[in-house]
């Protein structure tokens, strides 16, 4: 009778061993360092972080800044305390919000919703202004066009730019069919004032960026309207291709996001998350360089599946999900502790899901992203989920919802791995990771 009394027990340890790990997620899990307050920030706002400050642009009081507002521009910010160290470029004249900030060599560059791109240095002195066709909201792109510098912005509106990194001079432009807005010459005052009070759904979020025709100089392609994909030669502003996703049979999920691009034995491919609306599931389509539909793999009958924010090139970020785009396209999905409840009307919207932050982190034996949820039952949280096997190992819940996208770096120099995020009590809060600078992973 012992011994088979022995035997189970060894057995069921046997067993027991054998059986995955499951870790439960560590709510409140990450130490607040500092918080400042600094206005509201969106999911373009994009810091720059450099010689122990931070520069980071805010929408100020209010988003939508149909009367004055406050607080907004850009705000330079002492690393290791979260002290202001100045504030600028909040003119009280014109909707100075900021989102994403450039810096190449010792200069900054950033657009704003007062329809323009800005130049200044580390002491906030502006060195020159370029009048746009609309509101800038997202970071400018750095390419190198004749061997300078130079930046690639769009507009809200349907213009798309390249100027001069030194001059601020305009080197070309590509304007989309059905762009109504400014353009150099005209009468500025009168676009202004009615620009003011208008909206629009046109080039919003970061381009992917690619040299497509292997010229040497990198290619943009914008999604735009929630339905089309818009690839502009980064040398000359002429369009390389033009791709309609939505029809009777497919919804694209790319909403404003910025377009899946990968490199490998097939050449340069775009790829489209989509449904299909007639039998319930979705499918990847793949892109060549020249906008051709060339392939189509299926991420098979799913309830749900909403493409998160932030992919980077080679990869897929979905709500749920993680796809590698060089492999085989196997779909990893995980689960989060008390994960989102959307209301209808979001409930597809590739505008509203998980933020994924550019650097990741190792820990636990794997490479663990860092994912914004703005929706859930607690109200927003971030995530350190394992990347392989889809384990939840900390949730963070935020003091205010906050669609804003994480920034994981050693922010202060210290050798330990932080995360700036803002929220929509107007406060910036630097949370610490409790992992070292090693562990720090980066594109």
């Amino acid at each position: 009778m012992f011994r088979l009394l022995f035997f189970t027990v060894a057995v069921l340890i046997g067993i027991a061993a054998a059986l995955p790990v499951k870790v439960k997620p560590v709510t409140q899990g990450l130490k607040l360092k500092w918080k400042q307050e600094i206005g509201n920030l969106t999911d373009r706002s994009r810091p720059v972080i450099s010689n122990g400050f931070i520069w980071i642009g805010s929408n100020g009081s209010r988003y939508n800044d149909y009367a004055l507002d406050y607080g907004n521009g850009v705000y330079k910010i002492a690393a290791a305390s979260g002290k202001i160290a100045n504030h600028f470029l909040d003119d009280q004249v014109g909707d100075m919000d900021v989102n994403g900030i450039l810096k190449i060599n010792e200069l900054f560059y950033a657009g704003s919703d007062n329809e323009e791109l800005t130049c200044f240095d580390a002491s906030g002195k502006v060195k020159w202004r370029v009048p746009a066709g609309g509101d800038i909201e997202h970071r400018p792109t750095h390419v190198r066009i004749n061997d300078k510098d130079a930046l690639i912005y769009a507009t809200e509106n349907g213009e798309i730019s390249a100027i001069d990194a030194e001059s601020g001079d305009r080197i070309w432009s590509y304007y989309h069919q059905s762009y109504k807005g400014w353009k150099p010459g005209q009468n500025r005052y009168i676009f202004k004032v009615n620009n003011h009070f208008m909206a629009d759904n046109g080039f919003f979020s970061e381009p992917a960026i690619v040299d497509l025709n292997k010229d040497g100089v990198e290619d943009v392609i914008y999604s735009s309207y929630y339905t089309e994909l818009t690839a502009v030669d980064g040398r000359t502003g002429k369009k390389i291709f033009f791709y309609q996703v939505n029809n009777d049979e497919t919804w694209s999920l790319l909403g404003r996001i910025k377009p899946l691009v990968s490199e490998g034995k097939q050449g340069v491919i775009c790829w489209i998350p989509v449904k299909k609306l007639k039998k319930g599931n979705y499918e990847l389509l793949g892109l060549t360089a020249k906008g051709e539909l060339k392939f189509r793999k299926s991420l098979g009958d799913r309830e749900e599946l909403n493409l998160a924010q932030n992919s980077r090139n080679n990869e897929a970020a979905f709500e749920h999900g993680f796809i590698d785009l060089t492999k085989d396209f196997k779909y990893l999905n995980f689960t989060l502790t008390g994960t989102q409840e959307k209301s209808p009307e979001i409930a597809y919207s590739a505008y509203n899901v998980g933020r994924y932050a550019d650097n990741k982190i190792h820990m636990n034996g794997e490479y663990c992203n860092i994912i914004l949820y703005e929706y859930a039952p607690e109200g927003s949280t971030v995530n350190i989920v394992g990347q392989k096997t889809g384990v939840t190992y900390v949730q963070q819940v935020l003091p205010e919802t906050s669609e804003c996208m994480p920034v994981v770096e050693d922010i202060d120099s210290d050798g330990k791995v932080e995360m700036l995020v803002g929220c929509r009590d107007g406060n910036l809060y630097c949370y610490s990771l409790g992992v070292t600078s090693k562990q720090l992973v980066k594109p």
